[in-house]
């Protein structure tokens, strides 16, 4: 009955099966008996909830031993308040396995299978389950006079239990109900079961919810109401904010920043900073872009240091195409929806390295990249090409349905893909041309399965390495 660790940590979904014991220390436990099958959860049909710090009651005990114990089915009905109870069965199964004899003595015609089970009478059942010896000691000063207190000490000579004020651990409790999340526990160690913690929850990541709250304009102040024409930025340290851009911005200064504007640009180019220098200093936040068909959103050349953050990027086709020297760029909480195109397009988050060779450490993190409409040919959320020689950290991204290769990277293109959630159902999660080194780690599909190397084409190469989730 017992699966191998190996085989139980890989069926664990990322944060566990159960919503509400992250953090718990029983958590690995609540997992433990999941995997077995002693456990199936307390919201059905849902059950994607534990309730750890729920009572057992008595008839959720029976069920919990009858699973744990692959307890045969009986026939005789051993209580007469138990009828039409989810739990009949398992109740019937450990009464005739003599683990309960009832909670009316003498008659024991009652099994009481609603009220909360105490940590005692707890003791006794899984005492009789598992067979285990008296014990010798007195391991606790609360239970004296308990008709359980032999089983309490015999469940203590096994390491069942410890006790329930640590760290002294001199008391057991016997009158206090047994919590979901402490029964976990004691079955895992009544039964020898190995806990299991599991993967981590992806780094947290923008969503389309955010916009309005801590994305775009109206943000770090009023949104703008006053309409402009088509901006070029010629001055250090320009600053463009609190305006409505009816047309497109070009860029030719250092240090500049645009912040809570929106931009409606029927060109090519809504932002553009290309020119035939290498520039340093530009800050794009807070703010909205909205690009035609077959636009870019930001067209850069040559410029380090190039922030953009918090924004809402609409529309266009390719939201940055770059070139160039662009050491120091860092693309983070954004949210890119509804990009635009047909059959033809081919639509790319990110093309680094299309006509020069192209620098540069980047980082793209914790951004929320929306669906890509039905009837767009082929999509990729990065498309470093043959003249990259970027490293690109891909960090903490919501990614949806971005095409048949998410990360596709050439040449010297170096990518380290960490804490991303990577919608299911696309051909490949990379595409590796080049040699790398490339990382990843702590990747998992939206339906809970984690990415490994057999969905990155060119993931067995020896210019690839793994990690586990930190």
């Amino acid at each position: 009955m017992l699966l191998t660790a190996l085989s139980l940590l890989l069926a664990l979904l990322p944060g566990g099966t159960f919503t509400d014991d992250d953090g718990s220390v029983h958590e690995a436990d609540i997992e433990a008996i999941a995997a077995e099958g002693i456990t199936r959860g307390c919201n059905p049909p849902t059950n994607d909830e534990f309730c750890p710090n729920s009572s057992v009651t008595r008839g959720e005990m029976a069920a919990f031993l009858s699973r744990a114990l692959s307890l045969p089915a009986i026939t005789r009905d051993f209580f007469d308040d138990d009828d039409g109870i989810v739990f009949e069965a398992d109740i019937n199964a450990v009464a005739a396995a003599g683990i309960t004899l009832g909670c009316n003595p003498p008659a024991n015609t009652q099994f009481c299978p609603i009220r909360s089970i105490t940590r005692a009478e707890m003791a006794t059942m899984l005492v009789r389950s598992f067979d285990f010896a008296p014990s010798p000691t007195d391991w606790f000063d609360d239970d004296s006079g308990s008709v359980h207190q032999p089983d309490i000490n015999a469940l203590a000579e096994q390491g069942v239990t410890v006790g329930c004020n640590p760290p002294t651990n001199s008391r057991f409790c016997p009158d206090d109900p047994v919590t979901r999340a402490q029964m976990a526990s004691f079955l895992v160690r009544a039964l020898g079961l190995t806990p299991l913690s599991p993967p981590p929850l992806p780094s947290e990541y923008v969503t389309p919810d955010d916009v309005g709250i801590t994305i775009g304009v109206g943000v770090i102040a009023p949104a703008p109401t006053t309409h402009v024409g088509s901006q070029k930025l010629t001055e250090e340290g320009a600053l463009l904010e609190n305006v409505i851009v009816d047309g497109c911005v070009t860029i030719e200064a250092d240090n500049v920043t645009i912040r809570n504007v929106v931009i409606n640009c029927g060109g090519y180019y809504p932002i553009k900073a290309d020119e035939s220098i290498v520039r340093t200093g530009l800050n794009v936040h807070h703010s909205q872009i909205n690009g035609l068909r077959d636009t870019k959103l930001f067209k850069v050349n040559d410029i380090t240091n190039l922030i953009i953050a918090d924004n809402e990027l609409v529309g266009g086709d390719d939201t940055v195409f770059a070139d160039g020297e662009l050491d120091g760029f860092t693309f983070t909480r954004n949210y890119r929806r509804d990009p635009l195109g047909d059959s033809s397009t081919h639509l790319d988050g990110f093309q680094l390295g299309e006509f020069e060779v192209t620098t540069g450490d980047f980082e793209i993190s914790y951004n929320y990249f929306d669906e890509i409409p039905d009837g767009i040919g082929v999509t990729d959320l990065i498309f470093a090409t043959n003249n990259s020689e970027m490293h690109i950290d891909v960090i903490g991204n919501y990614i949806s349905a971005h095409g048949w290769y998410t990360l596709r990277a050439y040449n010297l293109a170096e990518l380290t893909v960490v804490n991303n959630t990577i919608e299911a159902g696309v051909n490949r999660a990379a595409l590796l041309n080049s040699p790398g080194p490339h990382h990843f780690a702590c990747n998992f599909f939206t339906d809970g399965t984690p990415v490994l190397p057999a969905d990155i084409a060119g993931g067995d190469g020896e210019g690839v390495t793994y990690g586990d989730c930190e």
